[in-house]
């Protein structure tokens, strides 16, 4: 085989799922609030948007999650940040919809899948925002050990993260084999 993919684990999605339904519950109840104690009727009109989008952004946050449940795949994703911002952005509360939108920005960052992908060309690792591609001569070793993949860089980064079960189809002594090969060619090309 010449192409390998490995998922690597996300400890703390579930930690970030449940802050965006808090964000998402605390702006619901700020537009609660500004919708009664206001007095301004085109603020009133945008708080009740407000409350009906952030309701419709629970909704959807709860179904994803009973499906996450159901199936036993985890393809969540509190999407109800963006349109809190843009209400915040009509009642013409910029910061609460800047927050809204960095929150949201790093929220999606968090939550995405983090792939390794070997072969033949190098080694493609996750990074913060697009996947970082490192070739076979800027690498010393690459391991899978026991569901523990480690990437050493020959400039002193080690990146060392648990691999999913899923990826158990992952034979590690052929993806060690093949990566010992690569490094070989590699480090004696150069």
């Amino acid at each position: 085989m010449n192409n390998f993919s490995l998922t690597l684990k996300n400890e703390k999605l579930l930690y970030y799922h449940r802050m965006a339904v808090l964000l998402l519950m605390l702006n619901f109840a700020a537009f609660v609030i500004i919708s009664i104690y206001t007095t301004v009727t085109l603020t009133r009109n945008y708080a009740l948007i407000g409350v009906g989008v952030s309701a419709i952004g629970l909704a959807l946050a709860y179904v994803q999650y009973i499906r996450s449940v159901k199936t036993g795949v985890d393809k969540r994703n509190v999407i109800g940040l963006y349109g809190v911002a843009v209400c915040w952005v009509l009642m013409q509360s910029w910061l609460p919809a800047v927050i809204c939108l960095i929150i949201q920005l790093f929220y999606t960052v968090s939550i995405k899948k983090q792939v390794v992908r070997v072969n033949k060309e190098g080694v493609q690792h996750p990074a913060l925002f697009v996947p970082a591609n490192s070739e076979w001569s800027k690498l010393n070793n690459i391991v899978l050990k026991d569901g523990l993949l480690t990437i050493d860089f020959k400039n002193n980064k080690i990146i060392q993260a648990e691999v999913t079960e899923n990826d158990g189809g992952v034979n590690e002594q052929e993806f060690n084999s093949f990566c010992n090969a690569n490094l070989n060619q590699h480090s004696a090309a150069v």
